[in-house]
């Protein structure tokens, strides 16, 4: 191993060396095809034995020989011959053979090697020693040790000096050893050496002599080294020549001087030996050039001579330019060559205008110097002539003031305008010329041409907010803070509606207004400047037009013309409007259907092809009719027309007219009525017959009176018939070509004389044992209207079971029906009640009226209570049956047998469950329905005629995830806006569930500064919730959850005009695809809102800009602000097939960068960089 380096260029080294298993080897080509790799195990010193003699390879086979020879493979005398043993080689070959060797005189051997068909024997080693005696033992003689090194000097620069370290013993012997220095030995390398030379090798072999190398340094001088082993000591030295450089030789000149700023300079190295003849070896890696005065890249070139180095480069910058050569191998060793550089001729373009910094007051004196440059932007002598010209904003001047025409710079004065502008300066140097603008105006002044008004991108529907924001700036883009509203005015532009002034900062120039526009159309915000100049823009304008919403079924409008009278056989026109909420005529998006029925046939085209929100169909009627029905729908609108095809002298029901005499009458008078029918004109319906027209009498019985229809003057009718019942008698007229139509009067009836055969006795059918029964004698007339009676008295008689001496007539009551009572056994028997009524002229006995007796209990079939627990839908609930006798108490005695109930209800399928047991004619039993609410449900049962039941009420199931919704528009949905969310919540059976029970959350896009969210229960039974958005990019999401299920709705959010969008941002660069090196490469990132238009809030730090490819320093171009436009330069000058800047959001970690290249090839040859060798 090596140990560490000490001093500069010294080396200590020592060496380890194992002889164990030592492996000799030699490469042998056999027969053209194959290698073959020869090893022997040597004879040890001291000992005479039989060794092997082995080798391995591919391809051995019998009949290869090895012989040992003394002296050369050629000449020397066989000692032994040896071959394959063939036993050892399976079929004709072999990879590894062992060979018996014996060698009977001791000395120094050859070992020789023979293939198969070969003359030539190869020599493997010559130096096999054998021994036959034991030597004398090896005693170290450190002053023995023998040293040596080659070549001799002169060595040539970076070659190696190699050395041979041998210990001795007393006989001078090589001293044997095991690999390692028998005594401490330390090797330096004290001078002249390479830096790598300290990495010494040391190696042994089995000669027992150490062996290293150590490389020399490049250029002329002396290498020294040292070595010691233990007292001995030696040092070697040598000349390191050959036509090495001697650095102090060195010579650096550069040319042209002086040098043209862009033009390139050359610089020579010229190197030589230290006789000072040109150096024969140049090793260029010990050389470091560096520019001076220059950032420009330095190129070496080809040199003709071997004993320069040529380097060229460009400088741009005025002054002190050229080479500065180090020699590296010898710290601080340089030499330099500087020139001087001067300016190019003058670049027009490169040309500075130099104005008074603002601010500038108006009306002030402003001092403008014009600077000229080269195409480095060194001052350059102008020899081209400069004109200043006015172009706006100054009202005297320019005037020269110093500077002479052909100076550098030159000095003029103006005084400019009376107000806040950019005025604007011409400035021409030869032929280029291009206008300056500068600001003229105080910090904090109003200068309107540089205030912006643009309203945020929004719903273009009526009934959206518009929001627009003013921004009062000054001269310089800073807030216009010294402006009051008294300095502009902002009025709506249009059906706008009113301005809201939402929000204010003067501070900051800052006026956000808003406008709710209702009518569609072009509508906008218009804002004047006061007192100021009339001859600059006065006003600020946004406009945009307003689009009608959704047309609304409510809305819709239908017209027919002006007149529902129509002449027979006409056609009619309708029309259909569509509207929206504010009565905007909408685009059609609702389906209208129509119903035409009997005489009524409508357009071919049915409905035209639509115009604007109206859409028109047509109907024609068939023939002359008094009124022809027409219906249509949009959606749950009705238009429920009737149209009168009426000529002159046909019936207009809505005209007739009826009146009816007496207007009170006793039962059995006669009644006259005067109906007189006339046309739509109002003159008498000259055509009319009683077939237009039917007569009914009201109050009327079966069977039916009769009316007598007489003809009276024409159009009139007298309708007579006999009143009978009371209280109310009249006449009813319909017209059957009028459906609904009719004209009626009434007649109060007063009842007649009473018909002792119409009288009746009315008592209870049923009683109880022991009880009172209440009982009836009615008088009535002809008609069996009830007549108050005259002085009769009635001899009521009772039979069958009654208590005697229990009857009680109340015969003093002065009018109406006599009551009378009596009482009844317990016996279970029937009571009769009749009476016999007396006149001066007839005697009259009622009919029986009969009573039965009954304890009660038994089950009625007419009579029985149903009652429902609240109930689930799909669920089964509890009903409650209670079945009533003829006394409508619970029927105690009922069975089983008697609830067999049947449901009636044609709403929906119920599942019923039987009634399995009735105590005390009360039983109980399940019901299963799927509509929820209150639900009428009667009950029919065995035996009974008549139907019996309640109202259930059934509340709906748990929600359902597939039949609930949450719904939200509009999407996209403006920022600082409402979002609209309808959550609707049913079961598994499409029943509604109350919206109270809905939990309303908003966890992304809600503007936090106002309320979470407004609920209101909408027409569609569910819940709509009103959020107001934020009012930057995103995305608003609503949840909805109920009873275990969430519903999510998200819509996205519009950004704010001006709020930068990496996603619509874009890239490029010119000249492309392909430049030549050395062309400067414009490239334009254009930045864009979510609306694809200018991101003009967007700043030049919102961006980072990184190189791809070989390219040089990136610059940013002055940019405008409020144009979302920046541009970079960059000049690539090494040939790519991809040079170009990539642009990446830092606010937008997710989104992908921007990226643009140009391919760069190699420009025209350049005569100072051409080579030849």
């Amino acid at each position: 191993g090596v140990g560490d380096v000490g001093g500069a260029g010294i080396a200590t080294s020592s060496i380890t060396y194992n002889p164990t298993n030592v492996t000799y080897q030699a490469s042998v080509y056999v027969l053209g095809l194959v290698d073959t790799t020869f090893s022997f195990v040597p004879v040890m010193p001291y000992s005479q034995q039989v060794v092997h003699l082995g080798f391995t390879g591919s391809g051995l086979q019998n009949g290869d020989q090895v012989k040992i020879v003394s002296g050369d493979c050629g000449t020397g005398t066989v000692v032994q011959t040896v071959g394959p043993n063939p036993s050892n080689v399976s079929s004709g070959f072999s990879t590894s053979l062992n060979f018996p060797m014996t060698v009977s005189s001791p000395g120094t051997y050859t070992v020789c090697y023979q293939v198969l068909h070969s003359s030539i024997w190869v020599q493997m080693t010559n130096s096999l020693t054998v021994y036959t005696a034991a030597p004398i033992p090896s005693v170290l003689d450190p002053f023995g040790t023998m040293f040596s090194c080659l070549p001799e000097s002169p060595l040539l620069p970076g070659s190696f000096l190699n050395c041979t370290l041998v210990f001795r013993d007393q006989l001078g012997r090589a001293f044997p050893h095991n690999g390692t220095f028998p005594l401490a030995t330390v090797i330096q390398l004290l001078n002249g050496f390479l830096d790598r030379s300290q990495n010494l090798v040391v190696t042994s072999t089995p000669d027992f002599a150490f062996h290293f190398s150590a490389q020399v340094q490049h250029y002329y001088g002396f290498a020294n080294l040292s070595i010691s082993a233990g007292p001995w000591n030696t040092t070697v030295g040598r000349v390191v020549d050959g036509g090495a450089v001697d650095p102090n030789q060195m010579e650096v000149l550069c040319i042209p001087n002086p040098v043209v700023a862009g033009s390139s300079l050359y610089c020579t190295v010229t190197l030589y030996d230290h006789q000072h003849n040109p150096a024969q070896v140049v090793w260029s890696s010990d050389f470091m050039p560096t520019v001076v005065g220059s950032s420009a890249a330095l190129t070496p070139l080809n040199s003709p001579n071997t004993n320069q180095l040529l380097f060229t480069f460009r400088p741009t910058v005025v002054g002190l330019v050229g080479l500065n050569v180090t020699f590296l191998p010898v710290p601080g060793l340089w030499r330099r060559s500087v020139v001087q550089c001067i300016a190019g001729d003058v670049r027009p373009e490169m040309t500075v205008v130099n104005c008074t910094q603002p601010p500038i007051p108006p009306g002030s004196t402003v001092l403008c110097t014009v600077s000229t440059f080269d195409l480095y932007r060194n001052p350059a002598f102008g020899q081209l002539p400069i004109n200043l010209t006015y172009i706006f904003g100054i009202s005297h001047g320019p005037t020269l003031i110093s500077g002479p025409p052909n100076a550098t710079s030159q000095t003029y004065t103006m005084v400019v305008v009376d107000h806040p502008i950019h005025a604007v300066l011409n400035v021409k140097v030869g032929p280029w010329s291009n206008g300056l603008t500068f600001p003229v105006g105080l910090p904090g002044q109003l200068s309107p041409g540089d205030c912006t008004l643009v309203c945020d991108p929004g719903s273009t529907v009526v009934g959206a907010t518009r929001v627009c924001h003013l921004v009062l700036r000054d001269i310089f883009g800073g807030p216009a803070n010294l402006s009051t509203f008294s300095s502009f005015r902002a009025d709506p532009v249009g059906a706008a509606g009113p301005l809201t002034l939402i929000q204010s900062n003067p501070a900051l120039g800052l006026y956000d207004y808003s406008f709710t526009p209702t009518q569609a159309g072009l509508v906008g915000i218009n804002v004047t400047f006061l007192q100021y100049p009339t001859n600059e823009p006065p006003f600020l304008t946004v406009t945009f037009n307003m689009n009608p919403s959704y047309p609304i079924p409510m809305n819709t409008l239908l017209d027919c013309g002006p007149s529902l009278h129509i002449a027979p056989s006409s056609t009619v026109n309708c029309t259909f409007t569509f509207r929206d909420i504010f009565g905007n005529v909408a685009a059609i998006t609702l389906s209208p259907t129509v119903y035409p029925l009997d005489n009524i046939v409508l357009g071919s085209d049915y409905f035209y092809p639509p115009k604007g929100g109206r859409l028109t169909f047509t109907f024609t009627s068939l023939g002359i009719q008094s009124s022809i029905p027409f219906n249509a729908r949009v959606q749950a609108k009705w238009f429920n027309l009737v149209f009168s095809v009426w000529g002159e002298g046909l019936v207009d029901p809505t005209r007739s007219t009826l009146a009816c005499t007496p207007k009170t009458a006793v039962a059995g008078a006669t009644a006259t009525c005067l109906l007189t029918l006339l046309d739509h004109a109002g003159n008498a319906a000259a055509l009319a017959t009683a077939s237009d027209f039917n007569v009914s009498v009201i109050g009327d019985a079966v069977p039916r009176t009769a009316v007598a229809i007489v003809p009276q003057q024409p159009s009139s009718f007298s309708l007579q018939f006999t009143v009978k019942y009371t209280p109310l008698s009249g006449a009813n007229v319909t017209y059957p070509a009028y459906p609904g139509l009719f004209v009626a009067d009434t007649i109060t009836v007063l009842p007649g004389s009473v018909v002792l055969s119409n009288t009746v006795i009315q008592c209870p059918k049923w009683a109880k044992p022991g009880s009172r029964v209440d009982c009836l004698l009615v008088y009535r007339d002809q008609y069996n209207n009830t007549a108050v009676p005259q002085p009769y008295w009635p001899t009521v008689t009772v039979a069958g079971n009654y208590v005697p001496g229990s009857l009680v007539v109340l015969v003093e009551l002065p009018s109406g029906p006599y009551p009378f009572h009596f009482d009844v056994t317990f016996n279970l028997t029937s009571a009769f009640s009749s009476a016999v009524v007396t006149t001066a002229t007839e005697t009259f006995t009622t009919p029986t009226a009969e009573t039965k007796v009954t304890t009660g209990g038994q089950f009625n079939p007419n009579g029985f209570q149903v009652t429902c627990d609240p109930g689930v839908a799909g669920v089964f609930f509890n009903c409650t049956v209670v079945l009533t006798d003829v006394f409508g108490d619970p029927a105690v005695n009922a069975t089983l047998d008697d609830f067999n109930l049947t449901t009636i209800y044609d709403g929906q399928t119920i599942t019923l469950m039987p009634v399995t047991s009735v105590v005390n004619g009360v039983a109980r039993f399940g019901l299963k329905v799927f509509e929820a609410g209150q639900l009428p449900i009667f009950f029919v049962p065995r035996g009974g005629s008549s139907t019996l039941g309640c109202w259930a009420t059934v509340s709906p199931g748990p929600p359902d995830s597939t039949l609930s919704s949450l719904r939200c528009s509009p999407d996209p949905v403006p920022p600082n806006s409402t979002l609209y969310c309808n959550a609707l919540f049913q079961d598994r059976f499409g029943n509604l569930l109350p919206s109270s029970q809905i939990v309303i959350t908003v966890p992304q896009g809600k503007d936090p500064a106002v309320a979470l969210f407004t609920k209101v229960n909408s027409t569609s039974g569910g819940l709509l919730v009103l959020v107001p958005t934020q009012t930057s990019f995103g995305t608003c999401v609503v949840q909805a959850a109920m009873g275990g299920v969430t519903l999510t709705a998200s819509a996205q959010i519009w950004s704010r005009a001006g709020l930068l969008v990496p996603e619509q941002s874009t890239l490029w660069c010119i000249p492309s695809p392909t430049v030549t090196a050395g062309t400067a490469v414009t490239c334009t990132v254009t930045l864009s809102d979510v609306y694809g238009a200018p991101a003009t809030l967007a700043q030049l730090s919102d961006l980072t800009i990184a190189p791809l490819g070989p390219v040089s320093a990136i610059q940013a171009l002055p940019a405008s602000l409020g144009t979302g436009v920046f541009r970079f330069l960059f000049t690539p000058t090494v040939v790519s097939p991809a040079s170009g800047l990539q642009v990446s959001f830092p606010g937008f970690p997710s989104v992908l960068p921007l990226s643009a290249t140009v391919r760069v090839t190699a420009g025209a040859p350049d005569p100072t960089r051409t080579t030849l060798t």
